[in-house]
């Protein structure tokens, strides 16, 4: 792509969302992190993060996109009204907040990227798009999963993750256990994106500077202080959060 008058590498899925996206009316303003954070830049991406939850909390709009070639059976969406099936318009008005998206797990498994559980449990509102003109809002994506799915993974766990981080009840050690097998190409990432779904993470530093093990046992420490832990699980809590990242 051409970015400010320069060609950006870009992934082939975030290629084809953004094709998918485009509006030729209008400019569609959109904040893509892949293009907006400079992974390379520790200060400049440590001060993103730490911010991301408030970002996707004021969005708009949070685009889910499942891909180019992601199909479903015809039958399972053929009772949807006509303006589902459109991509999706830019109604945004001036001074209003912007777009956020998208994200771009290409199967359901969203284990792919742990910071898409983040940016989905957050969002305010949801859309879902794909192929080459569907787009539904998530209460009703999710309705008709929750019909099909016949397992406890996949979108029914975002869906009642979202659940429990607006009742505020999801602790990082909790998120741990729980979610504790989600993968991620960098290993802080893991600790660092479940603390922006926990309630009573506030005080864990974040600091992508840190090596792994010191932030190790800032999640030990921080766990060890709520007392939460009974002591005969602090060793295997350890081991946890150290598989876990």
């Amino acid at each position: 792509m051409i970015l400010n008058g320069h060609r950006f590498s870009i992934g082939k899925d975030l290629g084809h969302a953004l094709v998918f996206l485009r509006n030729q009316k209008r400019p569609l303003r959109l904040r893509v992190d892949a293009i907006y954070i400079n992974q390379q830049d520790l200060p400049g991406s440590n001060s993103q993060l730490q911010i991301m939850q408030h970002i996707y909390l004021r969005a708009k709009s949070v685009l889910v996109w499942l891909g180019q070639d992601f199909q479903v059976d015809s039958g399972i969406f053929g009772f949807l009204p006509k303006h589902q099936t459109q991509p999706p318009a830019d109604n945004d008005e001036e001074g209003s907040h912007p777009i956020q998206g998208p994200i771009f797990p290409t199967t359901f498994g969203y284990r792919q990227r742990l910071w898409i559980i983040q940016e989905i449990v957050h969002a305010y509102q949801l859309v879902v798009c794909f192929g080459s003109s569907t787009r539904l809002d998530w209460e009703t994506f999710m309705r008709v999963v929750m019909k099909h799915e016949t397992c406890q993974d996949g979108p029914g766990r975002l869906y009642r993750l979202r659940m429990e981080v607006a009742a505020g009840s999801s602790t990082l050690q909790a998120l741990l256990f729980k979610h504790g097998d989600a993968v991620c190409a960098e290993p802080r990432d893991k600790i660092y994106g479940l603390k922006g779904l926990a309630a009573d993470a506030d005080d864990l530093p974040m600091d992508y500077r840190k090596p792994f093990m010191k932030i190790w046992r800032d999640v030990i420490m921080f766990v060890n202080k709520k007392k939460t832990l009974a002591e005969t699980d602090i060793m295997s809590f350890g081991a946890l959060a150290m598989v876990s990242a």
